[in-house]
């Protein structure tokens, strides 16, 4: 993104935050569209949701057994 549309972006952030807003939620529905039964987005969030889960409770026996 050049700084000309940032700058625009900016000006009509201080004039209406709702239209970006607006904006940022049409694009998120675009982007989410366009997920196919190829993309393995949605495998590598539970992956590393469960290995997020998995170390924590990890680090959290380890502390326990320290005490």
């Amino acid at each position: 993104m050049n700084t000309e549309k940032l700058g625009a972006l900016w000006e009509q952030l201080l004039q209406d935050p709702s239209a970006i807003w607006a904006q940022l939620q049409t694009q998120f529905q675009a982007m989410s569209t366009r997920l196919g039964g190829s993309d393995a987005s949605a495998e590598l969030v539970v992956l590393l949701a469960g290995a997020f889960i998995l170390g924590f409770l990890f680090c959290h026996v380890q502390g326990k057994a320290k005490r």
